[in-house]
Formats: C-alpha cells, sequence, structure tokens
C-alpha cells in the first residue's frame, strides 16, 4: 500500500526511454556517471536494493525504448540491454542522429549513417540484434513516428512516409 514515505534515493538520473511498454515494472532503471565511468543501474522498485549494475557507453543516457524487457538506447552508438540481467544483447553505430522509438514489438527500426554520408532505415531483431531488412532512405534532416506506426523520414524540402 502507497504510504507517501521514502523508500529509497539514490545518485543518478532515472533512464526514460521516449517509448516503454511497462515491462518488468517491479524496477527502475538509473543512468550513473562518476570516478568508474558511465553505469547503468536496476534497482527494485520496492527497497532501492541493486539488481545489476553495468558499465555503459556515455551515449546511453538517451533512451529509445523499454519493450519486453529490454532497453534500447544511446546515440550515435545504439545499445541493447537485457532488462532482467544488464546483459548487453547487441550495439549498432546509427550516426549522430538520435534515433526514433520505430518498432513493431519484434523488432526495432533505427536510422543508420552509411559510409557515403546517406541514411538507411535498418530493423533489427529486438533480442538478438540481427538484421530483418534495410532501406535506403537518402539525406535524412528529421525523423517523426506516427501512432499508426508510419515513419516520416524529413529531407530537404520532401517529406517520405514509410510503413
Amino acid at each position: 500500500e502507497a504510504d507517501g514515505e521514502e523508500r529509497f534515493s539514490f545518485l543518478g538520473d532515472p533512464w526514460v526511454p521516449a517509448l516503454d511498454d511497462g515491462s518488468l515494472p517491479d524496477r527502475v532503471v538509473v543512468h550513473r556517471t562518476g570516478h568508474g565511468g558511465s553505469r547503468l543501474v536496476a534497482l527494485a522498485v520496492r527497497d532501492g536494493s541493486v539488481l545489476w549494475d553495468v558499465p555503459m557507453p556515455m551515449s546511453y543516457d538517451n533512451g529509445v525504448l523499454r519493450l519486453d524487457g529490454v532497453l534500447v538506447g544511446g546515440s550515435p552508438l545504439l545499445v541493447a540491454t537485457d532488462l532482467r540481467t544488464g546483459e548487453r544483447l547487441w550495439e549498432v553505430v546509427t550516426g549522430e542522429m538520435a534515433p526514433p522509438a520505430i518498432t513493431d514489438g519484434t523488432r526495432v527500426a533505427v536510422p543508420v549513417l552509411e559510409d557515403d554520408g546517406t541514411t538507411s532505415l535498418v530493423a533489427l531483431e529486438l533480442r538478438s540484434g540481427a538484421e530483418a531488412w534495410r532501406l535506403p532512405v537518402g539525406h535524412v534532416r528529421d525523423w517523426y513516428v506516427l501512432r499508426d506506426g508510419t515513419v516520416l523520414a524529413v529531407q530537404e524540402g520532401l517529406v517520405v512516409a514509410y510503413r
């Protein structure tokens, strides 16, 4: 029962993704920076006990999604972490643009900067990071995701919609 009393305190910033399906609500994830570098820490909501504590790239403070017990975040290095264990599942370099939360529930689609300076939209399996498909989209300035799953890629003077 809620009693209004403080349960715990912990030094750090909450890791709050743009999309959260509410999986594993018994834990809160905190991004902590200190003498040991940047760390991602999972705490038990009930008492603040540390469930796991792993080193993470500094860019990981940019949350993208929390889905089916997997955290995905970071830019330009996008990292997927198992929320149950803290294990790093996969990582991919996305370029300088922060990727939006684009998912169908089993895959996450992220913009990836190609060697030639253009962008591709790449779908990765949520748990394995295996590439499901890759779609060249040119020089994208910004991304938007609509409620129905439509992805808008904004180029100079042009908006392109993808499903």
